[in-house]
């Protein structure tokens, strides 16, 4: 949330309401939302401008909350209640954008970690064999399931499907599929130090039972820092915003207290 000061003639707008002097309060407070709702959309357009394809979800994260007549402020906020455990709420990761800076763990990232996959001061990006969604984040199917796989479901992470993988599960996949010609898989966790980089990868059994060996691939990496240049002048335009709108709202809001005066 940013604060930005707005300066009203009141002489001039109590002439504008006929000196109606009670409907000042509600002109402003008119004014003062409408203003900070056209913030909210040049915020959204600023997103569509600076980051690559932005999720719905990204887009859904700003928030307004309005003025009132007897509390004229009105706000606009990245959002930090956004209830789901399928994203991480917006003013999370989307302040390092902001500011610059290290980004906090991720919703999953505390799932993993708390589950002991994922090391201390360690952070996830996606490895070669991710599976990637259209807005190039990790597919959420793929999250699920290593979560499942790695028993991490729980009080740090929760959806609609929270079933942690038993010993049977893991077999299953294991095994494959010969009438469907899936190969079987099984996922583990490479930590730092070993000869393999550090994250979660996804090993391939092909032919028989006792063929444990097939290839690998990397599927979350393991990396030791996640910074993020900043890029989103959350801020500038919204400044930018208010000086261009608030002076056209107020005149507006005059007109319609003007109009609906009893």
């Amino acid at each position: 949330m940013f604060q930005i000061g707005v300066t009203v003639d009141f002489a001039e707008t109590i002439a504008a309401l006929n000196g109606r002097r009670e409907q000042l309060p509600f002109a402003t407070a008119v004014a003062l939302t409408k203003t900070a709702q056209e913030v909210k959309a040049a915020e959204v357009h600023e997103m569509t401008d600076v980051f690559a394809s932005p999720t719905p979800w990204t887009l859904g994260g700003v928030g307004v909350s309005p003025a009132k007549k007897d509390y004229l402020t009105a706000a606009v906020f990245l959002k930090n209640d956004q209830a789901t455990s399928r994203g991480t709420p917006a003013d999370v990761y989307l302040t390092p954008e902001i500011r610059g800076g290290a980004r906090d763990l991720k919703r999953f990232e505390y799932a993993f970690r708390s589950a002991g996959v994922l090391p201390s001061s360690y952070f996830m990006v996606p490895g070669q064999g991710a599976k990637i969604d259209q807005y190039g984040n990790m597919a959420h199917g793929q999250i699920t399931q290593l979560l499942s796989y790695f028993a991490a479901f729980g009080v740090t992470y929760q959806t609609g499907f929270t079933s942690n993988a038993t010993a049977a599960g893991r077999a299953k996949l294991a095994k494959g599929s010969a009438a469907k010609n899936n190969a079987g898989f099984a996922y583990f966790v490479a930590l730092p130090g070993g000869h393999l980089f550090p994250g979660i990868w996804q090993r391939f059994q092909f032919g028989g039972k006792g063929n444990r060996q097939g290839a690998l691939k990397p599927i979350i990496m393991f990396v030791d820092s996640a910074h993020y240049e900043a890029i989103y002048d959350f801020t500038g335009v919204g400044e930018l915003t208010v000086a261009a709108e608030f002076p056209n709202q107020l005149q507006l809001a005059t007109q319609q207290a003007l109009a609906t005066a009893r």
